[in-house]
Parts: C-alpha cells; structure tokens; sequence
C-alpha cells in the first residue's frame, strides 16, 4: 500500500524525495498504531461477499482489501484473526496469514491515518498533471482529494476491484501499476 505514494509522485502530486519523506513518517504512524494494538492480515479465498460479511461480524476482524469475488484480505487484531481463519477454514475457505504485524487499511490504524494527515498538511501537494486513482477516494483531481486520499487510505478499505472496474471502463492505451 505504500506503493500509493509512488504513484502520486508518478502523477505529479509530490516531489519523489518528498514520497520517500512521506513513507518514512506514514511506516512511524502504523509502528505506533500497531503496538497499541497488536495485529495483522489474513488473506481469505473461497468464500462469498456475504460469508466475509458474517465472518467478520461474527470474529471481530475487519475487510482491509478487497481483490475481488471471492478473494479479500481481513485484518486485525490477533485473537479476532484466529477466530476468522478457523470459522472460514470451517465454512470451506482458505487462509493465509499474511507476514506483517499491522492491521493495513483497517479501523485500528485511524491514529496512525489522522497522523499521517497532519504530516500531509504541512506538505507541498499539486493536483495530478495525469489521471490517478486512489483506492481510498476514486480518481484524485486536486491537491487537498490526495491529501485526503494518501491520509484515509491507511485505514479505509482498499477498494482493489473497484479500481480495476475503473480503469477497465476507461479503456486505457497504458497503465502504470
């Protein structure tokens, strides 16, 4: 997901010294997010949009990236992605733990995305000079919708699917991934 602060320097947003900036300060906010409260990402496949919706009311984990029909990736903390992983392997799914210690993209990062915002206001953002799209906020077109964007998007749902639908409906000569 840090690979979204790529694509803004690509599209012009920021200074590509300033993404490397930006990456240092926004990996510190999850750090500090993440020792309040110990988690991670448990890659989910075989199962139904409604299924995952009852796996994660029932378990207490969260949908952190969506990839497709049948294909997410859930977060949170440990002991609510034990419960996910055991109910999903119990209703036919697969699951695999993601090696990371963070809750990406899940409500248990909101510190870490309200910090990053302040470091982000005191930045020197522009509007995108080609079209971008975020997974957080859809296709960015102004400086303050980045920053708004690059800030949610540590604790929002990373939209992947959608963002292909997107990009397939525009029908693109070129993509930049």
């Amino acid at each position: 997901s840090v690979g979204e602060l790529a694509s803004f320097a690509a599209a012009g947003v920021l200074d590509p010294s300033l993404a490397l900036e930006l990456a240092g300060a926004r990996a510190a906010a999850m750090d500090r997010c993440a020792a309040a409260v110990p988690g991670g990402l448990l890659a989910v496949s075989g199962l139904s949009s409604a299924q995952v919706q009852r796996l994660c009311e029932t378990s207490g984990a969260a949908l952190a990236i969506d990839n497709g029909e049948h294909a997410v990736v859930l977060g949170g903390p440990h002991a609510a992605l034990q419960a996910a992983e055991q109910a999903a392997t119990d209703a036919g799914g697969r699951c695999t733990r993601l090696h990371v210690d963070v809750a990406s993209h899940t409500p248990w990062m909101q510190a870490a995305a309200a910090e990053f915002a302040q470091v982000l206001s005191a930045s020197i953002l522009r509007a995108p000079h080609i079209p971008l799209f975020s997974n957080a906020d859809d296709r960015i077109t102004s400086a303050a919708q980045a920053a708004r964007a690059l800030a949610e998007q540590i604790s929002r749902v990373v939209r992947w699917r959608a963002c292909m639908e997107q990009l397939h409906e525009r029908r693109p000569a070129c993509v930049l991934e």
